[in-house]
């Protein structure tokens, strides 16, 4: 492969795996219709379900749900 063909050949490579990388993410969510209800209620219990859980996990790595703190503050 000439030298000169290198650089343009890696930049179409990366751009095909970026585009693969995108279709493959858009593919693995469930679809979603705009017009839908349910598929919109589903939508926002989704998204609160896993604002709940990424709280939960926060609290725990950084030990914000530490019950014996409170105790202290009580005294």
């Amino acid at each position: 492969m000439p030298a000169d063909l290198f650089l343009p050949a890696l930049a179409v490579l990366a751009v095909a795996l970026t585009a693969s990388a995108m279709e493959l993410r858009a593919a693995m969510r469930p679809p979603v219709c705009s017009r839908c209800v349910h598929c919109r209620h589903e939508a926002i219990a989704r998204r609160e379900r896993e604002a709940r859980e990424h709280r939960l996990t926060f609290a725990s790595i950084w030990r914000l749900d530490d019950k014996d703190d409170e105790e202290r503050r009580r005294r």
